[in-house]
């Protein structure tokens, strides 16, 4: 593989400060799509990229690698166990462990 092909899901705020990072700072990787979110369409007219409505249609593409996981945190562990059966690298912008304060009781 010459060219890591990424996607993003999420379009707010960290969407938005992941795309620079995988289209301008990185070489090899190529930014391909975002996926969710009402700004969403903005961020992939400025990017010249898709916009995958459907996270889950993002990762059945055969032209995304990997995808940086951007949504609201609460959505993260969803995303992630969508992605594993996808064979997609998906990578979280926050830790997915709750704080002392969230945790569950046994």
């Amino acid at each position: 593989m010459d060219v890591v092909r990424m996607g993003i899901v999420g379009s707010g705020y960290m969407g938005r400060t992941y795309a620079p990072c995988v289209s301008k700072h990185n070489e090899g990787v190529e930014l391909v799509a975002v996926s969710k979110g009402s700004r969403a369409p903005r961020l992939v007219s400025d990017y010249g990229i898709d916009h995958i409505p459907d996270y889950t249609t993002m990762l059945d593409r055969d032209d995304i690698d990997a995808v940086f996981l951007a949504a609201p945190h609460h959505l993260h562990a969803e995303e992630t166990i969508s992605a594993a059966p996808a064979a997609s690298v998906a990578d979280a912008s926050v830790p997915a462990k709750r704080p002392p304060s969230r945790r569950l009781s046994r």
